[in-house]
Formats: structure tokens, C-alpha cells, sequence
């Protein structure tokens, strides 16, 4: 059985075991698959005999039966499976919210969504259901107008009094071929072609640009206040609608988005054929709620649909 550790946010450490060679090849030698969703860091421990925690530990082993334990309150996830029958994101998304899980606790909460951090020091964050344009928007603002990427898939967030600030983002970034071909054509030149894209959509194909951001000069960072958050839904060409949230729907909004890797609706362990665990505590639910009404108070919240360069334009003119 070999051991790793998730560190995150330099206050947690998630402890994985396993014996699977496909969970441990993946891990060692695409470490991306798992900080593309969590913002952490990932150590190979080595092998070891047992199971040194109690709490904050996720423990896969491959075994010809099916088999499930979760303790919520602990923290601790116990999996067993045939690893020729697993779907490796089972583990990702099942991490994540356990990681969350131990958050909450401190009223730190996990958002989805793209967070970049202009010049002044304030940061923007774009929500939206997947293929929005978050990570369009915020590639354009990080390329060419030299503000700093704090998340591309999950943040972060708490308060500082009123304020709503960040603490850590995940950094690793993935760009559909089709979009970098629509918005970025000048990378496709500085990438190699993908070899199965005579045989995919092209809009089907993800490619990693983190060295290619760092090579355009692209600045990384962890820590902002939160002035502008954006409901975003672009699409090229189209008319730009810019509105102001309402103050309900604001409220609403962010306590939906501050819940969902607490509730972990959104997933199930596919390989397992049950349902992801949640880990709502109700004595957290109160701080919460009044952590959404605080940010729906304080914080600039638009809702923002049509072409991405004029929601870009806009961006820029307010910052």
C-alpha cells in the first residue's frame, strides 16, 4: 500500500491510501488530473504498512468485492473495488468534497469558478454552467491584459469582516481545442496539432496551456478581495446583456454556490453505483446563510450574457 498526501491551503493535509497500480501510476505521473479540480499540492509518501490517521483520510484498495464506508464526521472514506472497474474522477470529486467537508468548519467554502486579480489588487469571479466562457474570459484578461489567475476551476473563499477574499485556486488549466481555435488562434501555432483530431470534435479535446500561460508571462496568485462577481453565458456574436442581480437573486445565487461541494449533488461514485455522500451539518448551515446575505450585500453581482470580447471590453473599462 503506498501513501500521498493533498496539502491545501497550508492548513490541511488529505491522506490518501492505496495499492491500486492504476491509482498510483495516475497520481505519480498526472498529478494535474487531480489539482485541475482541487487547488492543493500533491507528495508521494511511499509505502507503507498501515493506516496512520483517523480522520481526513481516503483509502482505496483494489479487492474483487464492492465495498463503501464513509464517516462523515471523521472524515474518512473507505473504497474497495476492482481498480479495472474504477472511474478515477470518483476519487477527484469524492476528495474534493471531503476536503470541503473539513473547510466548512471554518466558514471556508469552495466555489466553481474562474477568479482573476487586476492590477489594483481586486479580483472578479465568473460563475457559470460548464462551457460558459469562464476560462475564456479569464484566459483573455491573464493574456493580454496582464491581471493574475487566482482559480480556473475551484476557489477558495471566506470573510475578512465584509470583505469576501480568497485563499487558493486551482492553477492548472485545461482550453478546448474548438475554443482555442475560435479566441486563441495565435496559440494553436505554439502547441503541437492533437493526433485524434481528425477522429474527435474538436470541441471534445482538452489541452493543458499551463506552460504556455507561464511562457507568455502569465502571473499566478492565491490571495484577493472579491470586488465583481459575474453569472456569465457567452457566445460568440451575440448581443451583449449586462444587468445588475436583484438583491433575492443575489442571496440565492451565492448560497446555492457556497453549498454545492458541500451537498455534492452535482456527483456519484459512478464506479460504485451510490450516491456522493453529503457532508451538510446543520450546525454550519446558519453561518452560511449568513455568509451568502453578507457577499449579496457587499459584493458587485452581474448577470452577463453575449459576445465575449464585449464582456471583456466592459471588464476592462471598470477595472
Amino acid at each position: 500500500m503506498e501513501k500521498f498526501n493533498i496539502y491545501c491551503n497550508k492548513e490541511l493535509t488529505l491522506s490518501i491510501y492505496t495499492d491500486s497500480s492504476k491509482v498510483i501510476n495516475k497520481i505519480k505521473t498526472e498529478p494535474t488530473s487531480i489539482m485541475k479540480t482541487i487547488p492543493a499540492t500533491i507528495s508521494w509518501m511511499g509505502a507503507v504498512e498501515d493506516i496512520e490517521e483517523n480522520e481526513n483520510v481516503l483509502v482505496y484498495l483494489n479487492r474483487a468485492n464492492k465495498k463503501v464506508e464513509i464517516d462523515e464526521e471523521q472524515n474518512v472514506s473507505y473504497l474497495e473495488l476492482p481498480e479495472q472497474n474504477l472511474f478515477f474522477p470518483d476519487l477527484v470529486y469524492l476528495a474534493i468534497g471531503m476536503i470541503a467537508n473539513y473547510f466548512q468548519k471554518e466558514q471556508k467554502y469552495f466555489v466553481q469558478s474562474s477568479v482573476v486579480k487586476n492590477k489594483d489588487g481586486h479580483a472578479i469571479m465568473f460563475l457559470g454552467d460548464p462551457n460558459a466562457g469562464k476560462t475564456t474570459l479569464a484566459s483573455k484578461l491573464v493574456l493580454y491584459d496582464g491581471w493574475s489567475l487566482i482559480s480556473n476551476d475551484n476557489v477558495l473563499i471566506g470573510l475578512d469582516k465584509e470583505k469576501l477574499v480568497t485563499f487558493t485556486g486551482t492553477k492548472s488549466v485545461q482550453m478546448r481545442y474548438g475554443a482555442m481555435k475560435l479566441y486563441f488562434p495565435e496559440l494553436l501555432k505554439e502547441i503541437p496539432k492533437p493526433k485524434d483530431l481528425e477522429s474527435r470534435d474538436e470541441w471534445d479535446i482538452k489541452i493543458y496551456v499551463d506552460n504556455l500561460f507561464q511562457q507568455k508571462g502569465v502571473t499566478f496568485d492565491d490571495e484577493a478581495i472579491i470586488s465583481d462577481i459575474y453569472l456569465i453565458n457567452t457566445v460568440k456574436n451575440g448581443d451583449l446583456f449586462l444587468r445588475e442581480r436583484e438583491a433575492i437573486d443575489r442571496l440565492l445565487l451565492i448560497y446555492e454556490h457556497l453549498t454545492k461541494q458541500i451537498r455534492s449533488n452535482r456527483y456519484a461514485l459512478i464506479s460504485f453505483d451510490y450516491p456522493m455522500p453529503s457532508f451538510e451539518k446543520k450546525e454550519y448551515m446558519q453561518d452560511r446563510y449568513y455568509m451568502s446575505k453578507v457577499i449579496a450585500d457587499n459584493v458587485n453581482i452581474y448577470e452577463a450574457k453575449g459576445d465575449i470580447e464585449k464582456i471583456v471590453k466592459v471588464l476592462r473599462r471598470k477595472s
